[in-house]
């Protein structure tokens, strides 16, 4: 769970959209555009480290370059 470009790999760069915490993959509506994990920096904020942007995972699997970092839904 660490980032190559992250400062430290002591501590995880990526934590999980809170608000999915025992949430059924059925039960989300928009898996496509539900996103599951982020990265963070090492006090576990959300971190845009890449150029203004931050890789996020989403519940469908795949991933993406989000600038600006997630929406304050998903932290």
């Amino acid at each position: 769970m660490a980032c190559p470009d992250a400062e430290s790999d002591a501590v995880p760069s990526y934590a999980m959209n809170r608000s999915l915490s025992g949430a059924k993959v059925g039960d989300i509506r928009d898996p496509a555009g539900t996103i599951l994990f982020f990265e963070v920096d090492e006090s576990g904020r959300p971190e845009a480290r890449h150029k203004g942007g931050m890789n996020c995972g989403f519940v469908d699997g795949h991933v993406k370059r989000l600038k600006g970092g997630p929406p304050a839904s998903a932290t």
